[in-house]
């Protein structure tokens, strides 16, 4: 009968509980990614995003007909995407981390309880303003931060591309969401224009 010697069962016992770790980490992302939370920022993943938009559209149109004008007020989606975000991100990821954790959180910050703040995927966010139609006022205040964080981070710029649409009367969910993204790729268009010169 052969023993394992003891530096290898030492070694083997350490793989396996690397292994072990890796295991728990996917776990606990696939979890996450489960209950619709962004892994990294803690924000709505992409997936629960989709499913308040279409909870909030189905409300909306179940009120619409029940109660006519006296109907709850449409929805505003903002679609903000980090411009300049990757070479701060390729030169510091930690950096980077903390930049779309702060971002989100800001998000979180300037709207309501009622309202949904997702991370659509890399550097890319979506806030869902229930029963409001005027987004401006997020709209200035991201402005602002990005403002402030440039003026006071020695590096790389972020630029923002902002786009927001309001549901107008008898859209469909797929035109709100689809100005809305149309409006965030003429902002980032412009912010390249305006770079180049």
């Amino acid at each position: 009968m052969s023993t394992i010697p003891k530096h290898d069962w030492s070694l083997n016992f350490r793989l396996e509980i690397a292994r072990l770790k890796r295991e728990l980490k996917e776990t606990k992302k696939k979890l996450r990614e489960a209950l619709g939370t962004d892994p990294l920022t803690g924000l709505a993943s992409k997936n629960k995003m989709y499913k308040e938009l279409e909870h909030s559209f189905a409300v909306l149109r179940r009120e619409q007909r029940n109660r006519g004008n006296r109907a709850l007020q449409d929805f505003s989606i903002i679609f903000v995407d980090l411009d300049g975000f990757k070479p701060i991100n390729d030169g510091d990821h930690l950096r980077g981390d903390r930049i779309l954790i702060e971002f989100g959180d800001y998000l979180r910050e300037i709207t309501r309880e009622v309202d949904t703040v997702a991370r659509f995927g890399g550097d890319e966010f979506v806030a869902i303003l229930h029963n409001q139609q005027a987004p401006q006022e997020v709209i200035e205040r991201i402005h602002s931060l990005i403002l402030l964080n440039n003026k006071y981070y020695q590096g790389p710029e972020l630029q923002i591309a902002l786009g927001s649409a309001t549901r107008k009367k008898n859209e469909s969910l797929e035109k709100t969401l689809t100005r809305a993204d149309e409006a965030m790729y003429t902002a980032e268009d412009e912010t390249e224009s305006s770079t180049k010169r």
